[in-house]
């Protein structure tokens, strides 16, 4: 992954790194975890799409600021707000049940949530790694 060398062009000494990237990686599930009631109460309360739409909302500024950090605290914010924003799974999955009417295509219907993730996982770095392309200058 691309943290311990973000770490290292910080300023992060060597050997602090792989403590450094266990501290974010800490963060997110501690707030992760903490968060996933929250967000299923606030889901009964507010409706699924408010909800859905406000974690994708911070989601999306997390992983943004995250790649504009220029201090370990500001990455460790980050992390905590992905983590918040992820605690929004399980509003996710309760949306996915109520949409698909027949219980019997449920397992096909879960199975599509990590394959999605997983593809987001390859696309995403994978296109965020595509070099500009060379654009002539036209004047």
């Amino acid at each position: 992954m691309f943290l311990p060398e973000y770490l290292q062009r910080l300023g992060v000494h060597a050997e602090d790194v792989a403590f450094k990237a266990g501290i974010i990686a800490a963060v997110f599930s501690l707030c992760d975890s903490a968060t996933a009631i929250p967000w299923s109460v606030l889901s009964d309360q507010l409706g699924r799409k408010p909800v859905l739409l406000g974690g994708l909302l911070v989601s999306a500024t997390s992983n943004i600021g995250f790649g504009f950090c220029s201090y370990l605290w500001q990455m460790i914010l980050y992390a905590a707000l992905a983590g918040v924003a992820n605690g929004n799974v399980d509003v996710m999955r309760t949306t996915m049940a109520e949409l698909v009417p027949l219980e019997e295509l449920h397992p096909k219907a879960f199975a599509v949530l990590p394959a999605a993730a997983g593809i987001g996982f390859i696309l995403g770095p994978s296109l965020g790694g595509v070099p500009e392309p060379d654009i002539p200058d036209c004047g």
